[in-house]
């Protein structure tokens, strides 16, 4: 019964999602309220952007239904505690995300509201305990850790995940596809586990953006803004911290390697734009156009192609998260880290070949 209610739990969010967009558009460009374009943003007309809001709608709305579902078809409730903090938690990002749409918070103001909320979720008891490093049969050990590191080191934690996934939705269904990528590896990896909590929340945010991105992607109609963004990635840090937890064993131990490979391109995108801008003598908030998806389209990739690039690097080192997660024989994880060097070649051959043309044609 549990498989059958997570692919309706999928269905659902997204059919609410689908259905929420047009009417949120539809108040976004009577009152105005769109994003316009500059130097920086790949689209060339004004867009609503709003799309955070039928996300976030779709997603809540679709768990209060799966609430009353489970009481009834599933072995536990899912009205644990810690689910409600994090719902309280993820409604905070959005709200502040959404206020950054409509009144444009400087930098400053929204990273010490971003601490704040964090801080107040993690005294609320969504803390890391211990930190998982064992990969290929337990051979490295579990680290417990206490309040005094894991408190600021789990507000860290999700202050930067929720950026990081806001930092990259820089084209039409890439946030949103990533954010559906690494959903699936928790979904699987919480499905091993035996983890309901994490699975149905994990079919929850699949839908929502499944359902959003049929009017975001390439080329969209509509953006999901910083409320879409904070809040997605409000909800992948919470998996990323309970994602091995059930009610049986409160003790929850975070898959640390596995969660950081399942949010490696987004993490890693923000990290080496920050590195970048500090080599640069540059505030780690200042504008630029050193993303990965802006770099791919300064080497000549057009706009689908550089989300699918980018789709296909989730997708590897979201199999290779799984992989490691599932114990699978090395050799099958030797492959797959042999299809990243290989596809990373084409990608950095196309690279110098695009430029090598481009340089050319300016000789001429």
């Amino acid at each position: 019964m549990e498989n059958t209610l997570y692919i309706l739990t999928t269905i659902i969010s997204a059919f609410i999602t689908w259905l929420i967009v047009p009417k949120i558009r539809d108040i976004g460009l009577r009152f105005n309220l769109i994003d316009v374009p500059d130097s920086r943003k790949q689209h060339n007309n004004p867009k609503v952007r709003l799309g955070g809001i039928a996300i976030f709608l779709g997603f809540i709305i679709s768990y209060l239904v799966l609430l009353g579902l489970g009481n009834n078809y599933l072995s536990y409730p899912l009205s644990d505690k810690r689910i409600e903090i994090m719902l309280l938690g993820a409604t905070l990002f959005f709200i502040l995300g959404l206020t950054d749409d409509l009144f444009n918070l400087s930098p400053i103001k929204r990273l010490i509201l971003q601490f704040s909320i964090a801080v107040f979720i993690v005294s609320k008891g969504i803390i890391f305990n211990s930190l998982d490093f064992s990969i290929f049969n337990k051979v490295f050990p579990i680290l417990t850790i206490n309040k005094i590191i894991g408190f600021p080191l789990t507000v860290f934690w999700i202050v930067s995940i929720t950026n990081a996934l806001n930092w990259i939705d820089g084209l039409d269904g890439l946030a949103a596809g990533v954010s559906i990528i690494s959903a699936l590896g928790f979904f699987i990896i919480s499905l091993i586990n035996n983890n309901l909590y994490c699975c149905f929340l994990s079919c929850i945010l699949i839908g929502s953006c499944l359902g959003f991105l049929k009017y975001n992607r390439y080329p969209s109609i509509i953006l999901m803004g910083d409320g879409g963004s904070y809040f997605l990635g409000f909800v992948i840090s919470f998996l990323g911290i309970f994602v091995s937890y059930t009610p049986v064993n409160e003790y929850n131990s975070t898959l640390l390697i596995s969660t950081i490979l399942l949010i490696s391109v987004f993490l890693g995108d923000m990290i080496f734009v920050i590195s970048k801008r500090i080599r640069s003598a540059k505030s780690p908030f200042f504008p630029d156009r050193n993303h990965l998806h802006h770099r791919l389209l300064n080497n000549g990739f057009k706009h689908k192609n550089s989300v699918k690039i980018i789709y296909l690097f989730n997708i590897l080192f979201s199999l290779i998260s799984i992989i490691i997660y599932s114990g699978t024989p090395r050799n099958f994880l030797f492959i797959l880290f042999l299809q990243i060097i290989i596809t990373s070649s084409l990608i950095y051959k196309s690279f110098s070949k695009k430029n090598l043309l481009a340089k050319n044609s300016k000789l001429q």
